[in-house]
């Protein structure tokens, strides 16, 4: 199941795009055009760039919850398993249970760039009760923080380098940590002046972290 996590991030595709954000930042944005054929060709993203035309029935949107939301299911599923067995039967268990919680961490950020509030799912909430957790029970500060503390416990638990090309290292984690921060203190008043005290903030808790 760890390796069926990995699997998930390359699970997307040109229609619903998660390893690149074309249509979630560029088009949207702004400063790209969705092109193609014709208005009609992929014309649900058509919508997204034109934004005026954004309706709560757009497929794509679905699609990309349930695309991302598949790859948070894998990681936790991997947890569970892990957490039934003890270091003794499988001496890596620590390790992976930290690169899993990098996974997890990964897309919750993907869907927290993308729509703010969202269902946080870990591996404690069963399959059964999934379906019940809304986008409200945590605030937008309580959201960054969950997110977070899957990198944190990465970067506390991931050796600095991999003999495997592909898993995250104590590096990476580290390095997703302070993306996750700095994405978590940006804020822009009318004028889109930024907030410079949460980024002074933020280079305080960044300078204590790697000390």
């Amino acid at each position: 199941m760890c390796t069926a996590a990995y699997a998930s991030l390359g699970n997307d595709e040109w229609a619903v795009p998660f390893t690149h954000m074309w249509v979630w930042g560029s088009v949207r944005g702004g400063d790209a055009y969705k092109g193609g054929g014709s208005v009609s060709d992929q014309g649900q993203y058509d919508q997204l760039e034109k934004f005026n035309l954004v309706t709560v029935d757009l497929g794509r949107l679905d699609e990309i919850w349930v695309a991302v939301y598949q790859g948070i299911a894998r990681a936790n599923d991997a947890m569970q398993r892990l957490n039934n067995l003890t270091v003794e039967e499988f001496p890596n268990k620590t390790q992976r249970l930290a690169e899993m919680r990098f996974i997890r961490g990964h897309f919750h950020f993907l869907m927290k760039i993308i729509f703010k509030y969202i269902p946080y799912i870990d591996e404690t909430i069963s399959q059964n009760d999934r379906a019940l957790v809304g986008n409200s029970e945590l605030t937008n500060i309580e959201l960054w923080d969950k997110i977070a503390a899957d990198f944190q416990f990465a970067a506390d638990n991931l050796p600095p380098a991999q003999l495997q090309v592909g898993r995250p290292n104590q590096v990476a984690a580290w390095a997703y940590l302070a993306k996750v921060r700095l994405y978590e203190a940006y804020e822009q008043d009318e004028d889109n002046q930024v907030n410079q005290h949460q980024y002074a903030g933020l280079m305080k808790w960044w300078i204590c972290a790697m000390m």
